[in-house]
């Protein structure tokens, strides 16, 4: 049994942020939760200095910094965002093309996951080459930053890119840490769009730089027991492979978080299908996961898209999650959802 309600506006010049004057952020969407050293670092997609007017100060991403003190009754308040002005305005972490949907390049560069390694912060991205009609979008590839210099600077991971044609089931990569071995990361991927199913993959932290370590999931032998694939050769083997999806349901902006006090692994994501924010549980990754319950729907906030969380923005080792979701236009901003389990 859930009990959930609205919190608090994380972005826009009405929420405690004031994030228009303050770090010229008018509308923003997505909201990626990254925790470091004591640090909450939020990764946001297409930002812009106006709400409906998207031609102002568009920006494909930008990072927001908050040491997450009293989230119960503030929400996430930020000291700052990482700029390359002086006046605190948000920059832009990874370039994009900026090229409109006609010319089949690159419209813009999102953020869909990121992960903490050794210190350095590596941000999973899909280079959007067109945008269709609502909840379908093409994607080039999948590639990685990797930040430097207390996350001031960026720079690509330069062998990591999932490419349309090699790896269209991971245009968009969630990758989370293994919770029974500290040094591994699973990745969820999905294809452009919010139309497809969720594939897996892995890696070691100590080879996350490597593209030839990470391991696919291609199903189950017989006794149960999940077969990874190394490579191409794996990225070949679930590329068709029904036995690799891990649950047949369509679902966009999956996120992930094993949850202490559930004891359970829980996928979250928007289902079209269901119009609404979902979460699935499983005891083991490779499943079997559950049926969606829904956790939000459209008809209570309208226009709803977005579903981030991380184990750090909880209470009571999960009892209690804290969720930023996305709506659409004429909001286009980011609120905090908190969510009991009951």
């Amino acid at each position: 049994m859930l009990k959930v309600k609205l919190h608090s506006k994380v972005t826009g010049n009405d929420s405690i942020n004031k994030t228009l004057d303050r770090f010229g952020i008018g509308g923003t969407d997505l909201g990626i939760p990254i925790y470091d050293k004591g640090i909450l670092y939020v990764i946001f997609g297409d930002t812009f200095s106006s709400v409906g007017k998207h031609e102002e100060g568009w920006r494909s991403n930008v990072i927001g910094i908050s040491k997450l003190e009293n989230l119960k009754e503030e929400g996430i308040r930020f000291e700052r965002f990482i700029t390359d002005k002086k006046d605190g305005y948000a920059k832009e972490i990874i370039p994009s093309k900026k090229k409109p949907n006609e010319d089949h390049d690159e419209v813009t560069s999102i953020p869909t996951g990121a992960i903490v390694v050794d210190g350095h912060m590596y941000i999973y991205y899909m280079s959007v080459r067109h945008w269709g009609a609502p909840g379908y979008w093409d994607v080039n590839f999948n590639r990685v930053m990797k930040s430097s210099q207390n996350k001031e600077k960026w720079e690509k991971v330069p062998q990591l890119i999932w490419d349309e044609e090699m790896a269209p089931n991971f245009a968009q990569i969630f990758p989370v840490e293994d919770k029974k071995d500290s040094n591994n990361i699973y990745l969820f991927g999905l294809r452009g769009g919010r139309q497809s199913y969720p594939r897996l993959a892995r890696v070691s932290k100590n080879n996350i730089e490597i593209f030839d370590e990470y391991e696919y999931y291609i199903g189950k032998d017989k006794n149960n027991q999940a077969i990874f694939k190394k490579g191409e050769t794996g990225l070949a083997l679930l590329k068709d492979n029904q036995e690799a999806v891990l649950f047949h349901d369509q679902c966009a902006e999956i996120s992930v978080m094993y949850n202490d006090y559930l004891k359970k692994w829980m996928a979250f994501y928007l289902s079209e299908k269901e119009k609404a924010i979902v979460y699935k549980t499983a005891d083991e990754i490779t499943g079997p996961w559950s049926n969606p319950q829904i956790i939000v729907s459209s008809e209570e906030i309208e226009l709803l898209y977005g579903s981030f969380v991380h184990e750090v923005l909880s209470e009571n080792n999960g009892e209690v999650i804290y969720m930023l979701i996305s709506q659409w236009l004429p909001i286009y901003n980011v609120s905090l959802l908190e969510i009991a389990f009951k």
